[in-house]
């Protein structure tokens, strides 16, 4: 009998991808096993109306994955650090990291662009303030 494997992942674009990246180093680990990719929706993907902290904070994106552990239908779960709350769930304790991607950004836009008021792409607090 095949072991499978159930991550529960986002469904956003990027959590999908890091879930992918995990996927691929446990198949590169033991080619024998199965390994599902198991995307929702959480709390935090669907408040799109107002700030999150004003809801709860980070623990929304985190909410429906861990109960989606607590029943059975994952195995893991794999988490942008920057969405986990800061007090580790004793529950749910993080068992382990991924090696870390390269980190900077960069910004292109072309020279002639008047308007340099315009927000670029900044999602968290911290981008926010840069």
């Amino acid at each position: 009998m095949q072991s499978v494997i159930r991550i529960g992942s986002r469904e956003s674009r990027l959590a999908v991808k890091q879930a992918e990246i995990i996927k691929d180093q446990i198949r590169r680990c033991d080619q024998t096993i199965l390994v599902e990719i198991i995307t929702m929706k959480t709390t935090g993907d669907k408040i799109l109306d107002r700030s999150l902290e004003s809801v709860g904070g980070k623990g929304l994106f985190v909410k429906e994955l861990d109960q989606a552990l607590a029943d059975g239908r994952i195995d893991l779960a794999v988490h942008s650090l920057k969405d986990m709350p800061m007090e580790e769930s004793s529950e749910f304790p993080i068992l382990a990291y991924s090696r870390r991607e390269d980190p900077r950004d960069v910004l292109i836009y072309k020279s002639e662009k008047k308007n340099r008021e315009q927000r670029k792409g900044l999602y968290s607090q911290k981008q926010a303030l840069l």
